[in-house]
């Protein structure tokens, strides 16, 4: 999601008449380093925004976008190092692996997906995006070109589990492959503790592409210049941080979605057990709780005794202590292993090392 936003802003950069490459990712075999949906912006003085590969691919990638940019035409190129010869003739691909990558000419003029791409950052929902990847017969839509998705493809694709899948659709004498695409939202990320220790967690969150908001009840913390990559930074009542307060707005609710996860890190225990207990009344998906499992046990054991009693399945949401097992030790390491576990929460993994991974590193698309 940082590689969208980046996009964006080098996209709104482009000055007056100048011709940007938008390179997709539209199919992947085997063992790649990214996957399909990936972007990255190939600027007129041959600048990168954003990642394809390990570095491996770009070089070739900016002579093809040179042509592209002169032609003004998309085109769709494919890069196979699946052989034992790619060492020698090849470009030494990191990766045995095959991928296809659009390369699309955008303007201020003619910008392809990228609005469909902004709006969908600043949506709170996922959005769904069609581009033609594919053709065949005369009358097909050129490559590039964007498409709509009827009700039932729409489900389908939600329903599929996929955030890029390719497709091929029947018109009337002609055929065109689709790369339909589920576009993810920043994830909110709510911490709840504005101090010292929260502040690398906030830059390496933000430089993840997470939105995040910062909350803590005591004024003399939430000052908006400690955590510049923050969203907002808001103070809430200790004994009600369902209502928070800015110093030119209101009380308000805090906006808790399913996609949100949430640190508890006040150091304050009778704030963290309100800051828990309203969380566990949110459907907020990932709840994590700084220091030892005893206090998260006795932080859970007072809020029953309140009479607040909380479910199996969402007393699941709470990790604490939260953070992957990395010996970490320090303010900056303790971030790493906080974002890591969330991460992997939100990628449906358990954030273990790869090499004892069964199966391959990305989940094959269906």
């Amino acid at each position: 999601m940082r590689d969208l936003r980046d996009i964006a802003a080098a996209f709104d950069a482009l000055g007056p008449g100048g011709t940007a490459v938008l390179a997709t990712v539209v199919q992947v075999e085997g063992s790649t380093y990214r996957r399909a949906g990936a972007r990255a912006l190939l600027l007129p003085d041959d600048r990168i925004v954003g990642l394809l590969s390990g570095g491996c691919l770009e070089g070739d990638l900016l002579e093809r976008a040179r042509e592209v940019r002169d032609a003004g035409v998309a085109a769709r190129v494919r890069y196979d190092h699946r052989g034992e010869d790619d060492l020698v003739w090849g470009l030494g691909l990191g990766c045995a692996g095959l991928v296809d990558v659009l390369l699309q000419p955008v303007t201020r003029d003619a910008p392809g997906p990228l609005p469909q791409l902004r709006e969908a950052l600043a949506a709170r929902e996922p959005a769904l995006l069609a581009t033609v990847v594919g053709r065949e017969g005369a009358a097909a839509p050129p490559l590039g070109a964007g498409a709509a998705l009827s009700p039932g493809e729409r489900s389908a694709l939600e329903a599929s589990g996929a955030r890029a899948r390719t497709r091929w659709r029947e018109g009337q004498g002609f055929r065109v492959e689709l790369l339909e695409e589920r576009i993810e939202p920043p994830a909110p990320l709510l911490v709840i503790g504005a101090g010292p220790d929260a502040v690398p967690v906030v830059r390496l969150a933000a430089a993840l592409g997470f939105a995040v908001t910062v909350l803590d009840p005591r004024p003399s913390l939430v000052r908006p210049e400690r955590f510049p990559d923050a969203e907002a930074v808001l103070s809430f009542a200790a004994d009600a941080p369902d209502a928070i307060d800015t110093p030119a707005a209101p009380a308000r609710p805090v906006d808790v979605t399913p996609q949100s996860v949430a640190l508890v890190m006040t150091h304050h225990y009778l704030h963290d057990r309100a800051a828990l207990g309203w969380l566990l009344e949110t459907p907020v998906r990932y709840v994590g709780v700084l220091g030892p499992k005893r206090r998260t046990d006795d932080l859970l054991r007072d809020l029953r005794e309140e009479g607040r009693e909380h479910s199996p399945e969402s007393l699941e949401r709470v990790h604490g202590p939260a953070g992957l097992d990395l010996g970490a030790d320090g303010a900056d390491e303790i971030a790493l292993a906080l974002l890591g576990e969330i991460t992997a929460v939100l990628a449906g993994r358990r954030g273990g090392p790869l090499r004892e991974r069964k199966g391959p590193i990305h989940d094959p698309a269906p």
